[in-house]
């Protein structure tokens, strides 16, 4: 009879633990760790890791946790194979991401450089929203928020969530990156 209560008792601790997990990655030569909630912890996984030879000439390492069409939270570090001493990083990537917005007729787009945890940083985001062009066709564009940052001169770290509820926010505030 008491095996029975201790095991009622052991399933309800189960049930009252939080959704919210800690989970821990290697991306390339780094440890990312962060508190993300169900089901994005459970969707987890590693893309293959690609060589940018064109653009920047870094290593890309992507953890995908996208759980649907319409959701989906990204983890990505760029090895960079040049430090970039003076951590313009940020700054470039901003003109980019800048003239991709205004090519493809973004609205309510919103971004800024600044500080992240002391590393310098892009943060842009938009309100999801459907673009026409000229022919009749369209592009749906979700829910976007995302932060770059640089914290040292040879690794910058994306967190990108698209879709609505996403768990941008307790990545943000918990994630941390280290050499390995």
């Amino acid at each position: 009879m008491s095996i029975r209560v201790e095991i009622v008792a052991l399933i309800m601790f189960l049930a009252l633990i939080p959704i919210t997990c800690a989970s821990s990655m290697v991306l390339g030569h780094h440890q990312v760790t962060f508190n993300v909630s169900e089901p994005y912890n459970s969707s987890a996984k590693l893309d293959t890791p690609y060589y940018n030879l064109s653009a920047s000439n870094d290593w890309t390492y992507v953890l995908n946790m996208t759980v649907d069409s319409q959701h989906a939270l990204k983890i990505m570090v760029n090895e960079l194979t040049i430090p970039d001493f003076d951590r313009t990083w940020p700054n470039d990537f901003a003109v980019t991401r800048q003239d991709w917005i205004k090519t493809n007729g973004i609205g309510g787009y919103k971004s800024s450089t600044m500080d992240f945890k002391g590393y310098p940083t892009y943060q842009e985001s938009y309100p999801a929203q459907k673009i026409y062009h000229d022919d009749g066709t369209f592009v749906m564009y979700l829910q976007h928020n995302s932060l770059n940052y640089e914290p040292d001169e040879k690794t910058v770290v994306h967190i990108i969530a698209v879709g609505d509820n996403v768990p941008y926010q307790e990545v943000l505030e918990s994630i941390k990156v280290v050499d390995v």
